[in-house]
């Protein structure tokens, strides 16, 4: 089955596996369910077949059929609340800024920074966590 002609390509995928579907994925997916569904109703196995082609899983394709149909009962056309809803900026927040912490070392004297374990003490951060901020500096 081809893809229909309102969907823009694909983006070229990076290496890493991702566990989530991309944007392209759900509106690709969302319109093979909307091919297969008479009436508003989907045919039994077609969400288990639709999965099995694009290597999801017939759950996550289940959600999103019933994500979209909350949204035409609420008069929405577009598919945009299919989307994830997962923010850009997720995930823990860095305890120490890097900018803070190379103004602290700067003050620290040189005797005292000669060696990462006595940085460390001097600033009260633990040594992994100065090896990671100069990793990244």
């Amino acid at each position: 089955m081809a893809d229909p002609p309102f969907l823009p390509p694909e983006p070229p995928a990076n290496n890493r596996k991702k566990k989530e579907m991309t944007e392209h994925q759900r509106l690709q997916a969302l319109s093979m369910l909307l091919v297969f569904a008479e009436d508003g109703v989907l045919p039994y196995g077609s969400i288990t077949q639709i999965a099995k082609k694009l290597g999801v899983t017939r759950s996550s394709l289940s959600k999103l059929w019933n994500k979209a149909g909350q949204a035409r009962a609420h008069g929405h056309v577009a598919p945009a609340d299919v989307f994830s809803r997962k923010k850009t900026s997720s995930g823990r927040k860095q305890k120490y800024c890097q900018e803070m912490v190379e103004e602290e070392i700067a003050t620290i004297p040189l005797p005292c920074r000669k060696s990462i374990r006595a940085l460390a003490f001097q600033l009260d951060i633990p040594k992994s966590t100065l090896h990671r901020i100069s990793k990244r500096s």
